[in-house]
């Protein structure tokens, strides 16, 4: 647990840490920034 799919780890951190509502966000940016 030190390096491995760090971005993995941020992103559940991040949705654990943020509310349901923010989730929508998060995962509109991550598809967006996928399309991209």
């Amino acid at each position: 647990m030190n390096g491995v799919n760090r971005s993995s780890v941020d992103i559940e951190s991040l949705v654990r840490f943020l509310q349901p509502g923010n989730v929508l966000l998060l995962s509109g940016a991550g598809i967006s920034t996928e399309s991209g």
